[in-house]
C-alpha cells in the first residue's frame, strides 16, 4: 500500500496529555464533606483554572465512569513538554497529597485550536 493513499487526517497536531489515576490516599481524600478535602479540591481546581487561563493547559476532563483506572485527563499544548507538564502536575495539591498519581504522554489529536474551557 502506498503511504500517499492512507486516509490520514490533515488537521492533526501534537499535544502533551496527562492521565490522573487514584493515588494511595484517593479514598481518604475524596469525601468533599470534609473541609480539608474540599480545600485540596478547591486548590486543585484553582490550579487548573490558572493553567488554562495562562495557556499552559487546554483541557481538564474528569472521567465519569467510576473505576480504579483513569480518574481524569489533562491536555497541554505541544509547547508544554512532558517534563514541563510533569513539573506542573507535581505542584498540584491533589497530587502532592496522594489523591492522584499521574503519567504524562505525547499524543496527536485533531487540532484543538478552537476548543476553549470557559470560566
Amino acid at each position: 500500500m502506498n503511504p500517499a493513499n492512507l486516509a490520514i487526517p490533515t488537521n492533526m497536531k501534537p499535544y502533551t496529555v496527562a492521565f490522573l489515576y487514584p493515588g494511595p490516599n484517593y479514598e481518604a481524600l475524596s469525601d468533599m464533606k470534609k473541609p480539608e478535602n474540599f480545600a485540596i479540591q478547591a486548590k486543585h481546581l484553582e490550579g487548573i483554572r490558572a493553567n488554562v487561563q495562562s495557556g499552559r493547559q487546554l483541557i481538564a476532563a474528569p472521567i465519569i465512569t467510576k473505576s480504579d483506572k483513569v480518574s481524569a485527563m489533562a491536555v497541554y499544548p505541544a509547547h508544554v513538554s512532558i517534563e514541563q507538564a510533569t513539573e506542573i502536575l507535581q505542584q498540584d495539591p491533589a497530587i502532592v497529597t496522594g489523591r492522584f498519581i499521574f503519567e504524562v504522554q505525547q499524543a496527536i489529536f485533531p487540532s484543538l485550536d478552537n476548543v476553549k474551557m470557559e470560566y
